[in-house]
């Protein structure tokens, strides 16, 4: 697995020969992208991808249309069951600061700010930082 450590840095960290399970979970608890797992040996083709549900999360609300701002404001209980019960704090935040019509009339990358703002302020106490890691 290829580790960007930060956006800023060109600083790649390769992890190798660790146990599936272990992706796995680390990919649960991780506030980046997710991982990247090759084969062991040499080219070391790509298998698969574990996004991570902050990962998700993000684009969830970052990416929209009208099905997701409808889910999200006609219907918080299906939203909830989309995303971790971790971001459902994010969830209420959007519902309670913007209506449905406000949300959607963001663009992309002014919602991904939003949600960066508040991600940073959920996870600023635990996990300093760690929100900026992805892994490629």
């Amino acid at each position: 697995m290829e580790l960007l450590l930060s956006p800023n840095l060109s600083v790649l960290k390769f992890i190798p020969m660790v146990k599936f399970s272990d992706v796995v979970e680390m990919s649960k608890h991780c506030k980046h992208e997710g991982f990247v797992v090759r084969e062991t040996n040499y080219p070391f083709n790509l298998l698969l991808k574990i996004k991570s549900p902050y990962y998700l999360t993000k684009k969830f609300l970052m990416r929209g249309g009208d099905k997701k701002w409808d889910l999200i404001w006609d219907n918080p209980k299906n939203a909830k069951q989309i995303v971790d019960e971790e971001y459902y704090a994010l969830l209420e935040w959007i519902r309670n600061n913007f209506t449905k019509t406000q949300w959607a009339a963001l663009n992309q990358q002014e919602r991904r700010e939003k949600n960066r703002k508040l991600l940073w302020r959920i996870n600023e106490t635990t996990y300093h930082f760690t929100w900026r890691f992805r892994c490629w």
